[in-house]
């Protein structure tokens, strides 16, 4: 069996954006009675978050960083320039300073689910299990049906050797996001069941057919899609960045069902990557996880 190296517990996939734009938003609205130097200063604030914004979309995420630090400045009571700048920091592989200022914002407005569930990823970077799986309570006790907080509690509970209630919480995040028809919670949860090896991956290379990379454990599609291309980033890069795929075909050989990527790196070369998906094919999206 080929082991899955673990993902980075990163929160920017999770609400990155969502919570630039909650940010954006949540900035006071400056009342025309306000003396002009609280208006000037509310302004200026809102100035650094955009700017936090561009730099984080262009991959400064030092420079975001640094916009922000000038926005709490200006603005140090608002709750979501720290939910951001911790965002930011966990980006820049600083996860102690991520959970100080999730902390500080929960201090500040503790009533949002989201921020119990970013300071709970940055614990799971710092392998503090226990904390994290008390954040994620905490989220679903203010959202119970959250189904990213499923899903990393599940992640929290597998690492706390309690594969039934981490089994459990991957069934119940399953559950809510083919509800929602969120696909990117699928793939989400796709990633989780990899760390967990719930999803592993045996076989070969996946150079020809007989020698592919077999995809074991995925309930259906919406899962073990997403692990085949969690397999290609964890081998070949970032894909637009580090690969592209140029074509994918299905091949039925031998009552095996096998998908083929054919892959442009970035370098020029091509690279062919057969997936042998006999085992959730068939299942469509009807296949759900079971817990023994």
């Amino acid at each position: 069996m080929l082991r899955f190296p673990r993902f980075s517990y990163s929160a920017m996939p999770l609400v990155g954006l969502g919570a630039i734009a909650i940010a954006l938003g949540s900035v006071p609205v400056v009342q025309a009675q306000t003396p002009p130097a609280i208006v000037a200063q509310a302004e200026n604030a809102e100035r650094y978050i955009r700017l936090a914004v561009e730099e984080y979309q262009e991959g400064n995420n030092q420079a975001a960083l640094d916009a922000l630090n000038q926005a709490i400045a200006l603005n140090p009571t608002m709750a979501d320039i720290y939910i951001l700048r911790g965002i930011v920091r966990s980006e820049l592989n600083d996860p102690q300073g991520a959970i100080a200022d999730y902390s500080e914002a929960i201090e500040l407005d503790g009533d949002d689910a989201e921020v119990y569930i970013v300071r709970g990823l940055a614990q799971l970077a710092l392998k503090q299990y226990q904390a994290a799986e008390a954040d994620f309570n905490r989220a679903l006790e203010r959202d119970s049906s959250h189904a990213d907080a499923y899903t990393f509690r599940g992640t929290s509970r597998m690492e706390l050797n309690n594969r039934q209630g981490g089994l459990q919480d991957f069934q119940k995040a399953e559950e809510i996001y083919f509800a929602q028809g969120n696909a990117r919670g699928l793939g989400r949860l796709s990633q989780a069941l990899i760390v967990a090896d719930v999803i592993t991956f045996e076989g070969g290379s996946g150079d020809r057919p007989e020698n592919a990379v077999i995809i074991k454990g995925a309930s259906n599609q919406a899962l073990g899609v997403p692990a085949q291309y969690h397999y290609l980033i964890e081998h070949f890069g970032r894909p637009d960045r580090d690969w592209r795929l140029a074509e994918q075909s299905m091949l039925n050989q031998s009552d095996r069902q096998y998908n083929r990527m054919d892959l442009q790196l970035a370098d020029g070369r091509r690279q062919v990557v057969y997936f042998d998906i006999t085992d959730y094919y068939s299942k469509g999206l009807d296949g759900r996880l079971q817990v023994p």
